[in-house]
């Protein structure tokens, strides 16, 4: 019965503070959608302009931008999950977006972001996000490829903690407004579901007793989908208390991803099927270790491994790169030990070997 979502803060921090890169700026958010919504706000972009989305993205989030007015065109990634840059510019060209979302999937960095030609194509009052909700982003490593270049974080997914931190270049950050929008029956429900699967999870991973891990782990992600469902609602970019942003800065960033990096190395060795192609040197940054599973036998696979206190989902299934492949992520992170690690590659290997 092993948890699939970051617990156990603890193990994932240091005393010692991180500090934040020299000319780089950062504010603070309830989640990814109200730091975009600062953005829109701040930079005025006005409404029905065009947003450029990778393919595989969250649904919800682009119902919420089109609710601020926003118009979603969308550009395709291939089974790895990069795109063709000659698509993309193409599309530049076509409908002249305001703002481009270049997203690191799982943590695997879009090679986009390494594009001089891309970039360098890109009209001076585009707003660049690079989207790394996936990504553990160490603030003394942070690298701004030009103007108007946001690196935007979802700390729940990678960390144990709740918010969002937006990182610029100083003088872009400085003209943005802030989070100063405080509904607390928003931010309160927020935190609440947050507060609830972190305690579920904690049950799940420290009981000794069966019952009480499958119970907790259930509530756990009942706990994470309601607090899913809330996020983005916010008609304004929404405060989050500052106490995760700060300790945020003392996560052991080095510590992390070295224990990520050596998990996924056993993954690697020991899975007898993967087939999702990434760089070793994305191995470090990986919110999951990623699994391509069939189409036509996903939704048994899952079912099976659920039922083996390993509670995996199909991620993103209802976006458009969805219509062709299906995706898992294995856990990862400081919260599991080598044992962890055995258990689900032993229960994945199994299930496979059985079809």
């Amino acid at each position: 019965m092993i948890p699939v979502h970051p617990t156990s803060l603890w193990k994932y921090l240091d005393k010692k503070k991180t500090p934040l890169r020299e000319g780089i700026g950062h504010q603070f958010y309830l989640s990814w959608e109200d730091s975009l919504w600062d953005i829109l706000r701040s930079y005025k972009i006005p409404e029905s302009s065009t947003v450029l989305i990778p393919s595989f993205f969250c649904m919800d989030v682009v119902s919420n931008m089109k609710t601020h007015g926003l118009r979603a065109v969308f550009y395709n990634l291939d089974k790895n999950l990069q795109a063709n840059q000659k698509e993309v510019t193409d599309l530049i060209k076509l409908h002249n977006p305001k703002i481009i979302i270049i997203f690191h999937p799982v943590g695997i960095r879009s090679l986009l972001l390494d594009s001089k030609e891309l970039l360098q194509f890109l009209s001076s009052d585009t707003i660049l996000i690079e989207d790394a909700v996936h990504q553990l982003i160490n603030p003394q490593k942070i690298e701004i490829k030009r103007k108007n270049h946001f690196i935007l974080t979802s700390l729940r997914k990678v960390v144990p903690l709740q918010g969002s931190i937006l990182f610029g270049r100083k003088e872009d950050v400085q003209k943005l407004k802030g989070s100063m929008y405080i509904d607390f029956s928003y931010i309160m429900r927020v935190l609440i579901y947050w507060g609830l699967m972190q305690l579920f999870l904690s049950f799940q991973k420290y009981t000794a007793l069966i019952p009480i891990k499958k119970f907790s782990g259930k509530y756990a992600e009942k706990f994470m989908l309601k607090g899913y469902d809330v996020i983005g609602d916010s008609p304004f970019p929404a405060w989050c208390p500052s106490i995760f942003s700060r300790t945020y800065f003392h996560i052991n960033f080095e510590k992390v991803k070295n224990i990520k990096k050596e998990q996924v190395k056993m993954y690697k060795k020991e899975l007898k099927h993967y087939h999702l192609f990434f760089p070793e040197k994305d191995e470090e940054e990986l919110r999951g270790f990623p699994i391509i599973l069939n189409k036509k036998y996903a939704d048994e696979f899952i079912s099976k491994i659920r039922n083996e206190g390993i509670c995996l989902r199909k991620e993103l299934p209802d976006c458009l790169w969805a219509k062709k492949y299906s995706i898992a992520y294995l856990p990862l992170g400081p919260y599991l030990d080598k044992c962890d690690i055995g258990y689900i590659i032993s229960k994945v290997n199994n299930i496979i070997e059985c079809r």
